[in-house]
């Protein structure tokens, strides 16, 4: 609650306030921003990927330094499509960035083998992508 601005805390007020089973806590915060919460109609998680892309760049144009930024995902594999988004943007328009709680989409065991096996075809004489399917198989 803490990092959370009041505005935030709030929202998270009323929502607690209205549910049936009455949980009593007024949850305080410590920051005012003095924007209230947006909530954002997105029609699946690749148009939220963007949004969220989208956002991070306005940002970062208006003078916020990437190592300020945050996105807080509620379970790891919710991160695939921003993550895919951002590596499509690599060389173009970079953002770095450090996934905590689960393996970056690419760092996955099934996609480093999908992607060892497409290095075999454009290299046949990949010795580390032949090592890596030949554990594969035994």
């Amino acid at each position: 609650n803490y990092r959370s601005n009041q505005e935030i805390l709030d929202l998270a007020n009323a929502i607690i306030n209205n549910t049936p089973e009455k949980y009593e806590k007024q949850l305080i915060g410590q920051r005012v921003k003095n924007e209230l919460p947006q909530l954002i109609y997105v029609n699946d998680n690749k148009d939220e990927a963007r949004y969220i892309f989208y956002k991070i760049w306005q940002y970062h144009m208006e003078g916020v330094p990437f190592k300020d930024m945050a996105v807080l995902i509620r379970n790891a594999q919710d991160s695939t499509q921003l993550e895919l988004l951002i590596q499509e943007y690599s060389g173009k328009k970079t953002i770095p960035f450090q996934k905590f709680g689960g393996l970056k989409f690419l760092e996955k065991e099934i996609c480093q083998d999908i992607l060892a096996y497409l290095a075999i075809l454009n290299n046949v004489k990949g010795e580390v992508f032949w090592f890596r399917l030949f554990k594969l198989l035994f």
